[in-house]
């Protein structure tokens, strides 16, 4: 249990990062929006984001006519983060391992675990996006931010996965082929 209380609360440190206004900077950032980190609450089709900026009247010049008004970069994602924190638990599972083969069936169920939930939230939080904006809930959560870091996480753990199985899929088809 204790693996598994430090495992969430390792993958839990990189998204807890305090909110900001606009990661992008930008300013009245109208519908789909700039960066990547459009939110619209209240759904006027302006980022909730950037709405501090912009006063009553300006929205014939929230449009951006040049590119270089267009930010440098969008929002940070977490994916060093993420490769990180989970190279390390696939380092550790894999000295517990070979330390102890008693923990192989605790340690499996814990990444499958992992894998499952990682792979449940970026499939749940994309079909928010298979709704009309119109009829979207309305939700102060950044979607989109959740979205591509649970999608960056299950594609980390995913790798491990693999990588891990891998060697047993190659000796389940060589044990097929000698087979006669």
């Amino acid at each position: 249990m204790r693996p598994f209380v430090l495992l969430c609360c390792l993958i839990a440190l990189p998204l807890a990062a305090p909110a900001q206004p606009c990661p992008a900077g930008q300013q009245g950032d109208p519908y789909p929006g700039r960066c990547g980190a459009y939110q619209d609450a209240d759904r006027d089709s302006l980022c909730d984001l950037t709405k501090s900026a912009v006063g009553a009247g300006e929205v014939d010049s929230l449009y951006i006519t040049s590119t270089s008004a267009l930010p440098a970069r969008g929002p940070r994602y977490h994916l060093l983060e993420f490769a990180l924190v989970v190279a390390l638990l696939a380092v550790a599972t894999e000295v517990a391992l070979a330390r102890r083969r008693a923990l192989t069936l605790r340690l499996q169920a814990l990444w499958n675990w992992l894998l499952l939930l990682s792979f449940l939230l970026s499939a749940l939080s994309g079909l928010y996006f298979a709704i009309p904006i119109a009829d979207r809930p309305r939700t102060t959560l950044n979607i989109s931010l959740w979205h591509t870091e649970a999608s960056i996480l299950f594609i980390a753990v995913g790798i491990y996965h693999a990588v891990r199985r891998f060697a047993s899929m190659l000796r389940g088809m060589g044990a097929l082929g000698n087979k006669k």
